[in-house]
C-alpha cells in the first residue's frame, strides 16, 4: 500500500513558519469500496443476529444510516432486522401498540425497511 499517495505534505504559513497539519486525502472510488465491504460484514446474517443486538438502539441507527445514505439500504435493514431481534417494550425498534387488542412486537422486516427509507430521506 502506497501511503504516502493519501496524505498531503504540511506546508509552511508564510507568516508563522510553523507546518499545517496533513490533510488525509482520500478518492471517492476508495471510500465507497471501503463502504460496500463494511456493507457487506454489518449485513451478514450471522454479524448481524449476534453482534447486532450488542449495540444500543442509536448506535445500530448511526451505522445504518452510513449504510443507507451510502446506497446500501439493503444492507441497512438486514442489519436493523438482526440488531432488533432482543429488542423489547421502550427499545426505538419496539412497537409498543395502545387498546385492548394490542399487539406489540419488535419491528418487522417491512416496518424497518420502511424505517431506512425515513433515514435516506431525513
Amino acid at each position: 500500500m502506497k501511503l504516502f499517495r493519501k496524505f498531503r505534505k504540511p506546508k509552511a504559513i508564510p507568516s508563522y513558519g510553523e507546518p499545517i497539519a496533513p490533510t488525509v486525502v482520500i478518492q471517492y472510488r476508495e471510500l465507497t469500496d471501503a463502504i460496500a465491504a463494511m456493507a457487506e460484514v454489518f449485513s451478514d446474517s450471522m454479524t448481524a443476529t449476534q453482534v447486532g443486538p450488542s449495540f444500543c438502539c442509536g448506535e445500530a441507527d448511526k451505522i445504518a444510516r452510513v449504510l443507507a445514505l451510502a446506497g446500501h439500504a439493503d444492507a441497512a435493514t438486514r442489519w436493523l432486522d438482526g440488531h432488533s431481534l432482543v429488542d423489547e417494550p421502550g427499545d426505538l425498534h419496539f412497537v409498543e401498540d395502545e387498546g385492548p387488542f394490542s399487539r406489540d412486537h419488535v419491528m418487522t422486516r417491512a416496518e424497518i425497511a420502511e424505517y431506512v427509507q425515513d433515514v435516506i430521506a431525513a
